[in-house]
This record gives structure tokens, C-alpha cells and sequence, in this order.
């Protein structure tokens, strides 16, 4: 986890800094958690462009990487406008997009896919105050759930 999300802010520093924002990582070296790298790094894609296209110039967006107990934690936060409480659900939901938000590009998709991968990987995705600002924190399972074997093993299993 911690070289897929330092690539992805790689990637994305020189996008928020034409931007006029400022992105920063904060990460533990060496964190792991079970999943599909590609689609992790589709989530954090996802939760770093809406970060970026939502705030305004002169924004600090924060990328971090900790663990906590034996949970990785990865959070992004901003001190943009922020979601109000009561839309929080609804910005995970398909489509869904903020009145402030209808004239910018986009589908409403970024969010709720998201949301998507993160349940695939029996992660919780949390969206709070940052006061001001969003932050999203996604904590990762302690142990990932254990996998599921059909009654008979194909030849291309591994036990």
C-alpha cells in the first residue's frame, strides 16, 4: 500500500501544483494490506482528483499513510469547502453530485467507486469534518477475511 499510494500522489503533486494547491504525503514505508493494487490505486485516484478539482487555489490536500493498532489507515484531506454532514451519504451514492459541483466536468462517479473498491476489500470508508475541509479515511482490515475454496480445488489453486 505504502508504494501505491506514494506513486499515486507522485502522479498527482504536479497536477495540484498547476492547480495552484499544494499536495503533501505523509507516509509509513512498508504497509500492507490484501487487495488488488490496481484498484487501490484507483480508489486513492479517485479520492485525490476529487480533492483536487474541489478546492480552491491555494488548497493543502494531505495524503497519509499510518498504521493504527494493526489497521492501515489511509486518509485524504483537504481545507477546501468540505461536504456538509448531511450529504456525506449521498456523495457515496452512484451519480450523486453537490449543487456546487454541478458546473464542474464530471459524473458523480468518483465517490461511489471509491466506496466500491474499498468495500471490495473490506475496508470502511469514512467521510468527516476537516474543519475546514473533507477528510476521507479508509481503515483496512486488521486480517483480511479468509478466502473462500470451492468443495473441490482446482489444480490452480494454492493452499
Amino acid at each position: 500500500m505504502s508504494e501505491v499510494i506514494g506513486h499515486v500522489v507522485a502522479t498527482h503533486q504536479p497536477v495540484a501544483e498547476d492547480d495552484g494547491k499544494t499536495l503533501l504525503a505523509e507516509h509509513e514505508p512498508g504497509l500492507v494490506v490484501a487487495g488488488d493494487a490496481e484498484l487501490l490505486a484507483q480508489m486513492l485516484t479517485n479520492l485525490i482528483d476529487n480533492a483536487i478539482r474541489h478546492t480552491p487555489a491555494g488548497s493543502l490536500i494531505v495524503s497519509k499513510l499510518e498504521r493504527m493498532d494493526d489497521s492501515v489507515i489511509a486518509t485524504i484531506s483537504d481545507d477546501g469547502p468540505g461536504v456538509p454532514a448531511g450529504e456525506r451519504v449521498n456523495v457515496l451514492s452512484r451519480f450523486y453530485r453537490l449543487d456546487r459541483s454541478r458546473h464542474l466536468p464530471g459524473t458523480g462517479l468518483g465517490m461511489s467507486l471509491a466506496a466500491a473498491i474499498a468495500a471490495l476489500h473490506h475496508a470502511r470508508i469514512d467521510l468527516l469534518d476537516n474543519s475546514p475541509g473533507l477528510r476521507v479515511r479508509i481503515t483496512f482490515p486488521k486480517s483480511p477475511p479468509a478466502l473462500e475454496h470451492s468443495a473441490s480445488p482446482s489444480k490452480n489453486q494454492a493452499d
